[in-house]
């Protein structure tokens, strides 16, 4: 396994031990095996069961759609508020202009409800969302791990109490479809109550799909990759002054870096 990541090496790091590591941390990616080509995030080895092989390829596409879908509403939002504008400052001033339609201002608002959710999904997946890590910061190794299997699941109980409650909320909003008001309308307030609720179930997948992954890496004997333990440290970075990451998964760096504080603290000795 190697560690693999953007930015120079630290100083003095020369040594195949902190090639690709940076001086304050890089985007997540994971090396399965020396050689290998980098594989983001939720990637398991090839040997693993294929159901943990299956909902980790289901958590990349889901991934991939929700970067679709966040690049779709900025364009619309965009595209119909520019439109919107123009449209009613030249009507204002008696100028002939195309109308925009009357969905206009539902499109607007959902997609930016969408937008939320869908980044709020995505930054799940790449391990980006919020979090308080004074405590796993300190914690060495699987430990790690371990610990983020448990604030996971945490997680995963509460998303799924939101999205109970925004089921609800859709039942109530499915009272409403039948009104005229919603006649024109791309997004009834039914539509928008299940954004609400894809959108939690989505965030808890992803959240599931990861202590998934951290479970197989803890019950095996394998050792899972520094970039992978670091992500359950700091979010998706991988801090290079992290010595307990790079001391479980590169002996040789380690000692390079050893080696390097003992030339350090003996030169003033031999400048006496």
């Amino acid at each position: 396994m190697a560690a693999q990541s953007g930015g120079d090496p630290p100083e003095g790091g020369k040594g195949p031990g902190f090639a690709g590591l940076s001086k304050r941390g890089a985007i997540i990616s994971v090396r399965l095996k020396s050689g290998d080509a980098v594989k983001p995030h939720h990637h398991v080895p090839p040997h693993w069961p294929a159901p943990v092989r299956a909902v980790a390829a289901l958590s990349r596409f889901l991934a991939v759609v929700e970067g679709v879908g966040i690049g779709f509403c900025m364009f619309s939002v965009v595209l119909l508020a520019t439109w919107q504008f123009v449209e009613r400052n030249l009507t204002q001033n008696r100028l002939w202009f195309f109308h925009v339609p009357p969905w206009t201002d539902g499109v607007i608002r959902h997609s930016v409800f969408m937008l939320g959710f869908l980044g709020g999904a995505y930054a799940t997946y790449t391990g980006r969302h919020i979090r308080i890590d004074a405590v796993t910061r300190v914690i060495k190794g699987k430990k790690r791990m371990a610990l983020r299997v448990v604030t996971t699941l945490v997680a995963i109980v509460i998303v799924a109490l939101f999205a109970r409650a925004a089921y609800e909320f859709y039942q109530i909003t499915l009272q409403e479809a039948g009104e005229a008001s919603q006649a024109e309308e791309l997004f009834t307030p039914a539509r928008g109550a299940m954004i609400i609720v894809i959108g939690y179930i989505v965030i808890a997948f992803h959240f599931f799909v990861q202590a998934v992954i951290d479970v197989c890496w803890l019950v095996s004997k394998e050792q899972p990759p520094a970039e992978w333990i670091a992500e359950a440290a700091h979010g998706a970075e991988l801090p290079a002054e992290d010595s307990a990451v790079v001391a479980a998964h590169d002996p040789q760096g380690q000692a390079e870096t050893l080696a390097r504080e003992d030339a350090a603290a003996r030169e003033p000795e031999h400048g006496k």
